[in-house]
């Protein structure tokens, strides 16, 4: 027997349906290289601190500057890129899909190209030294005039937000 409510929608599960998944996602995460870096700079580091600081504990002299090592790759560690159906987020910024005219992939050269000296200053930029590889989005409006957004997968980011900008070019 149904339940009497059964051809009823309930509004509140409707309301509190999860947001449609990303159709790109990407961390752009520093290489295992960066670590390795770090640590042994900051182990360098405090072998050289450690004969001044006689009275303080190795811990504290070896711990602190490795801390703040981890502390600072973790926050570079941070960036993010994503395209759902409405919204494009690089970072801490984001851009609606509606904005886009045109997006273009850039291999390493065009890359340093438009971060370098051919590239708008008034440009918005999310990239990251470590990811040679990027996408170009030429914005409808003139602030920015484009958005350059470092990609690991410069081909399934253009595409998706391609996708994106098709489906609500209606």
């Amino acid at each position: 027997m149904p339940r009497p409510d059964a051809d009823r929608p309930d509004s509140f599960t409707s309301a509190r349906q999860p947001s449609p998944p990303a159709n790109y996602r990407e961390w752009l995460y520093a290489p295992k290289g960066a670590w390795a870096v770090v640590i042994g700079f900051a182990i360098l580091f405090s072998a050289q601190l450690h004969p001044a600081l006689l009275g303080v504990s190795p811990w504290l002299i070896y711990g602190v500057p490795l801390a703040l090592g981890i502390i600072a790759l973790l926050l570079v560690n941070r960036g993010r890129v994503s395209v759902s159906d409405d919204v494009v987020r690089a970072g801490g910024n984001s851009f609606d899909v509606r904005e886009v005219a045109s997006v273009e992939e850039l291999d390493v050269p065009n890359t340093r190209r438009a971060i370098g000296p051919e590239g708008d200053p008034s440009a918005w930029a999310f990239t990251r030294p470590w990811i040679h590889t990027s996408v170009k989005v030429v914005s409808t409006t003139d602030d920015p005039p484009y958005f350059l957004i470092s990609s690991r997968r410069p081909t399934e980011l253009a595409a998706a937000i391609v996708a994106a900008a098709e489906a609500h070019s209606d």
